[in-house]
């Protein structure tokens, strides 16, 4: 089991300058680029139910790449594989399988080898129902906790509510969403460190985590952690100050995430 996470909107290549984005077609209303905003409830959608959909993007230099995340998607049975897969010539003749994501929803990952190359693409192989749409695409390497730190979490959910955003041209319900409260316990100052750098990489909750509480499941998070959060010690006493732990708490929000009625 490992825990894993990428923090902050520098971790994602795909939000970095630079990066230029594809896809085989559009929603004029819906542009490919939303990706690369932090938020989910701005979503890209393909115009039409097509067939073998895909999006690619030019990350503008080779990238050292092992993880793959995508949120908010209506993906359906009818989409036979999600495919990531990478080039040395965007595309023109080398085109390389990655990984295979096993759908999910509301989100899915890929976790691999870390490879480095400047083209990628995501391949929906098959015809949804319906025109494909992603609110978040996560491409980077992803860290993790040197300790098993994570003692215990747990899932809670949101009822859906309908609340209209500005500069989105669709009406918009809110889907039922997820939290993830996590519990965790350090036995080192360097392990409570590298917590910190996650808080801090994330500007502390301003900017968006995903995080993979368990590298043994599917399951993965992209939220913000809302609020500030105490790291308390107890110590084994002044004869035994090597016992000491650190026990501290998170919880990540999941951003609210769009259906499009309209």
């Amino acid at each position: 089991m490992s825990f894993l996470y990428l923090a902050g909107l520098e971790s994602n290549l795909i939000t970095q300058s630079g990066a230029s984005l594809t896809s085989s077609s559009a929603d004029a209303n819906f542009p490919v680029t939303n990706l690369q905003g932090d938020y989910v409830w701005k979503p890209f959608r393909f115009n039409a139910a097509g067939t073998n959909d895909s999006i690619t993007v030019d990350l503008g230099s080779a990238q050292s790449v092992g993880f793959s995340s995508i949120h908010y998607h209506n993906v359906d049975s009818g989409v036979t594989a999600l495919q990531l897969r990478r080039s040395t010539d965007n595309f023109a003749s080398s085109n390389i399988l990655v990984g295979t994501f096993t759908v999910a929803e509301p989100s899915m990952y890929l976790n691999f080898a870390s490879v480095s190359t400047g083209y990628w693409g995501l391949s929906f192989v098959g015809t949804n129902a319906n025109p494909i749409i992603v609110g978040k695409w996560v491409l980077g390497v992803e860290s993790s906790l040197t300790e098993e730190q994570l003692s215990s979490w747990s899932i809670g959910y949101e009822q859906a509510q309908v609340s209209p955003r500005p500069g989105v041209p669709i009406n918009l319900a809110d889907q039922q969403r997820r939290s993830l409260d996590m519990s965790f316990i350090a036995k080192s100052d360097a392990a409570v460190d590298e917590v910190v750098t996650m808080l801090r990489d994330s500007k502390y909750g301003a900017e968006p985590l995903v995080i993979v509480p368990d590298s043994n499941e599917s399951s993965v998070y992209y939220g913000r952690v809302p609020s500030t959060h105490s790291i308390q010690r107890t110590s084994g006493g002044q004869e035994n100050s090597a016992r000491s732990l650190y026990r501290y708490s998170l919880r990540l929000e999941e951003d609210p995430l769009p259906v499009v009625v309209n």
